[in-house]
């Protein structure tokens, strides 16, 4: 017979366990620690290649236990921002640590800047 706190503690194993398996997500790429992974990969390029790589802007989203999220990682935004405008390449980035205690997920924009005289 198994006691009745062990039972409780087998309960609360496998909520943790639910609870760790819910907060995993896709963006944190094909392999992932439970301790924490950062992953680095490729979106999409401009495929005539005549866009200029002047310069290299980041926005990045931040979630908290899975329950708060907050941050730009819009491509527009990000451009808009930073005055590129024209996109060469947009890849990305994911910060996982603890299985989803804290995730960043960052935008990276590639891309000819507007001139100064440009208007907004």
């Amino acid at each position: 017979m198994v006691s009745k706190s062990v039972k409780a503690s087998l309960r609360f194993a496998y909520g943790v366990w639910a609870i760790l398996l819910v907060q995993t997500n896709c963006a944190i790429g094909p392999v992932h620690g439970l301790a924490g992974t950062y992953t680095v990969y490729p979106g999409e390029f401009q495929p005539a290649n005549d866009v200029a790589f002047e310069q290299e802007a980041e926005g990045c989203q931040h979630s908290f236990l899975g329950l708060v999220a907050l941050g730009h990682a819009s491509v527009g935004y990000i451009a808009k921002e930073n005055r590129i405008g024209r996109i060469a390449i947009v890849d990305h980035a994911a910060l996982v640590l603890w299985s989803g205690i804290y995730t960043r997920y960052c935008t990276i924009i590639t891309g000819e800047k507007l001139p100064e005289n440009a208007n907004e």
